[in-house]
């Protein structure tokens, strides 16, 4: 039954963000050609059409593609909270928690295609990004680009972009779930959920920040205690372009994981017990 969730839902926010990559698809293609033409300051190498209003022409429709790109960033990430919202906690609700499926489902089934368009967005505007940087006259080629990152990072290019995609991929899945946990909270009032549930997130995230600056003090103190910040410093500073990375994304990791079970057990634990429909 989980499987035929997901696939619901990808149905019901395909019909919304299909489109919306078929316009970023279409605009980035027109950028990549205006810059390849002639290039947004009017570039030296270009085709023989680098005249100043071409160049004019060309920053605008750029500056309009930067706007549309980030612009399915955020829809990939306002319309995979608004359907958590509106097929769970308001009217349709009722018609959802009748199928034999746990609020444990219903939550993994939000999460899993709602991850599944914010890489695919993300995916997207970095190929955008890409193409039109490789576009410019004298530009960088994009193997001259992946052996820069080759060589900063001591991992091939295709490595480093798997990475930081999982990472963002742990990082989305932390903010999802704390956004569902605060609709989860909100909807417990009888009025103004709306606004209800963006006082729990504003909450939330207060207590959040208050836990980390204690528990970055505490980690401090213990340290400054057994005397062991110079062999800190020093194993810093011996570490590996690489190492740092991974010593990075494994602490990122590690508490993103650790936010993301507590959200979820929290938004199922509300959905269980103390389901308030609108």
């Amino acid at each position: 039954m989980l499987k035929n969730l997901i696939k619901h839902e990808f149905r019901a926010t395909a019909r919304i963000l299909v489109p919306l990559f078929g316009v970023a698809l279409v605009l980035s293609g027109l950028s990549w050609l205006v810059v390849r033409l002639g290039g947004i300051l009017v570039l030296p190498g270009g085709t023989g059409l680098g005249s100043p209003i071409f160049g004019v022409v060309a920053g605008i429709l750029v500056l309009i593609t930067v706007f549309a790109l980030f612009a399915l960033m955020v829809s990939a990430a306002i319309i995979t909270i608004q359907r958590f919202y509106k097929n769970l906690l308001g009217d349709e609700g009722y018609l959802m928690f009748t199928l034999p499926v746990t609020p444990g489902q219903h939550i993994l089934a939000k999460l899993v295609a709602g991850l599944a368009w914010s890489a695919a967005a993300l995916v997207f505007v970095w190929s955008a990004f890409i193409a039109m940087a490789t576009a410019i006259p004298g530009s960088l080629t994009l193997s001259q680009q992946m052996a820069i990152i080759d060589r900063t990072f001591e991992i091939p290019a295709g490595v480093f972009f798997t990475r930081t995609l999982s990472l963002f991929l742990i990082g989305a899945s932390n903010f999802y779930l704390l956004a569902y946990l605060s609709m989860a909270i909100g909807s417990q009032r009888q009025g103004s959920r709306l606004f209800a549930s963006f006082a729990a997130y504003a909450v939330l995230n207060i207590i959040l920040m208050i836990l980390s600056i204690v528990g970055i003090f505490l980690l401090a103190c213990v340290i400054s205690m057994l005397g062991l910040a110079p062999k800190l410093v020093h194993l810093i500073n011996s570490l590996s372009a690489v190492q740092v990375l991974d010593l990075t994304q494994g602490v990122l990791t590690c508490v993103f994981l650790i936010g993301d079970a507590v959200y979820f057990f929290l938004t199922r634990a509300i959905l269980t017990r103390r389901l308030n429909l609108a």
